[in-house]
């Protein structure tokens, strides 16, 4: 507390300024807490200097809010409260929005506003003239306390973050006995490897579309692929799945901690095997899934419209009172970068003639939902509206087009390329349900079988590999042991 009235002028200028710079720090710490909350929990899977602008935004409005509440208070130490109250509710405009809206479906996002700046426009008028204006609350008190949580945070993510910087290097990872120079021939047949994320099988969009997509599976089979009708994933896990197909072994569980699963992204073993024997590697990520290894990368997909649902932004911004103005380049990012994944992965053949292994993720037809079945816009209402089965069903249809055009495309470049395409799991529509809604009419137990059903098809001109009944590892060791002479399964 600081009784300004008995100090001499350069005393109590000193103090005032002190004030309004701890009034002002208060106002970032508080607003930067969501950023560095979200960071810390995920640091192993997002880049700071991606971010970066996210933190400033953050900080501007911790700025914004703090000299707004300054010329309302008119006092540094009440400012410093009403900043963090104020900071507090537009951080979580839309969780208060959507608690209101439970009891009155008619309250729309203006309504709240419009209260809201009358309620703090009171506030702002009682806390200026009540209380003893010379001293005020002590200010550091808010500081030292979202200060003390975002140095939890830090604390909790060190372990992780040193994880991730002491891995090994990719040449010491294991590779099998019978892995020689000799095997590295002048011409290699390049790889296309497609991951496509919730990507129904046969018997999963049956279960839960009540549509049986043989036209899709059919085509493929005309185009002189391998089909499996019954491949299943062990997991419904991404997170999960997709590190252990890349690392040819079941290196991950359910249970296991975020950032070990996301350690077992690193050195995927599938590409150093390739890369051993002479490949160069051609990678297509999403940012803030990054499932790829970018080391390992030769060639490297880019697009200059990232995609924003689900990324580290839309998870930080979603709740904060400017997502109606943040989110409406969403869906234009979401449907450029598909499609532009898409047109990337259709041109790779032009990279090499031979000796490059392609290795694509698409989060693709996993929600949100931005394509109808002839590719369209989707009503913004069904974006995220898992309990309409027609919103999966329309992408399902879209994106099985899509992969019969790439492969079209991939053919009449390359001939003689290997095409793998596989999803980590199927439609996971009871799970969806159960975890967004708390809808508990499936029975998660007696379903988990038909969601782990998976796309399962490969391509090998001139030597079609039985894969019927086998799982996404099993059947990319089988197509390294019959193309390429590695064998893997005694080592197993």
């Amino acid at each position: 507390m600081y009784n300004l009235g008995n100090m001499n002028p350069d005393t109590k200028g000193g103090l005032r300024r002190r004030q309004f710079f701890l009034t002002y720090l208060t106002g970032i710490v508080v607003s930067t807490y969501p950023f560095f909350f979200l960071f810390f929990r995920n640091i192993s899977k997002v880049k700071f200097n991606d971010i970066l602008p996210d933190l400033l935004l953050c900080a501007l409005m911790g700025v914004a809010v703090t000299s707004i509440s300054l010329i309302i208070v008119r006092h540094p130490g009440k400012a410093a409260y009403y900043a963090t109250f104020l900071l507090l509710f537009l951080i979580n405009f839309r969780r208060v929005l959507e608690l209101v809206q439970r009891y009155l479906s008619s309250f729309y996002y203006w309504h709240l506003v419009i209260i809201a700046v009358i309620f703090f426009l009171v506030l702002g008028r009682l806390l200026r003239y009540l209380g003893d204006t010379s001293d005020g609350p002590n200010i550091p008190v808010m500081l030292y306390i979202f200060g003390a949580l975002t140095l939890i945070n830090l604390l909790t993510a060190v372990p992780q973050f040193l994880a991730q910087h002491s891995r090994p290097t990719s040449d010491s990872v294991d590779l099998p006995e019978n892995l020689s120079p000799d095997q590295r021939v002048e011409e290699k047949p390049n790889i296309y490897y497609f991951i496509f994320d919730e990507f129904a099988g046969p018997q999963n969009s049956k279960r839960y579309l009540g549509f049986d997509n043989q036209e899709f599976f059919s085509g493929l089979e005309n185009r002189g692929f391998s089909v499996s009708y019954d491949s299943y994933a062990k997991t419904i896990d991404s997170f999960t799945e997709i590190p252990n197909m890349l690392q040819l072994a079941e290196v991950n569980s359910v249970n296991m901690p975020d950032n070990q699963k996301r350690e077992n992204t690193r050195n995927p073993r599938l590409l150093v095997l390739m890369k051993n024997i002479g490949y160069q590697s051609n990678q297509m990520d999403i940012p803030y899934y990054n499932f790829l290894d970018e080391s390992l990368a030769d060639f490297q997909f880019s697009s200059e419209m990232s995609p924003a649902f689900g990324s580290f932004s839309s998870l930080l911004f979603e709740h904060m009172f400017f997502y109606p103005f943040y989110g409406q380049t969403e869906y234009e990012q979401a449907v450029s970068f598909t499609l532009n994944q898409f047109d990337y992965a259709a041109n790779s053949p032009k990279i090499s003639p031979a000796g490059v292994i392609t290795i694509g993720y698409f989060s693709f037809p996993h929600p949100p939902f931005i394509f109808d079945q002839d590719g369209g816009a989707v009503p913004e209402t069904e974006t995220n509206n898992l309990r309409n089965v027609n919103n999966y069903y329309d992408q399902y249809i879209f994106a099985s087009r899509k992969i019969l055009d790439l492969v079209d495309a991939i053919q009449a470049q390359d001939p003689a390329g290997i095409i793998i395409l596989q999803s980590d799991h199927g439609f996971r529509y009871p799970n969806l349900l159960h975890d967004w809604y708390g809808d508990e009419s499936f029975d998660l137990a007696a379903e988990a079988h038909y969601q782990k059903n998976t796309l399962n098809a490969v391509y090998t001109p001139g030597n079609q590999i039985a894969i019927e009944g086998l799982n996404n590892i099993e059947t990319l060791k089988k197509v390294l042991d019959i193309e390429f002479g590695i064998q893997l399964d005694h080592e197993d």
